[in-house]
């Protein structure tokens, strides 16, 4: 029997949380949408898909999906 070992990396050996909240404000300001929320709200929503956070953050169902796009780009830099 092969032998695995698994880590949960996210939360366990790293925190993700400010790396998250900083590429959720730098994609609201990219797209040049004012995020009248706080940081507190993004940190609410962490765990949920990307679309739904960005929804749950007022952001509209037709325009979530650009804004996921532009998130991604940023955070695969970090």
């Amino acid at each position: 029997m092969e032998k695995v070992i698994l880590f949960d990396l996210d939360g366990t050996v790293i925190d993700s949380t400010d790396a998250i909240v900083n590429t959720f404000l730098y994609s609201f300001e990219k797209k040049g949408f004012t995020f009248e929320g706080s940081i507190q709200d993004i940190k609410n929503l962490i765990g949920h898909t990307l679309e739904d956070m960005y929804i749950g953050l007022g952001v509209s169902e037709s325009e979530a999906d650009s804004f996921v796009s532009t998130y991604k780009e940023r955070y695969k830099t970090i």
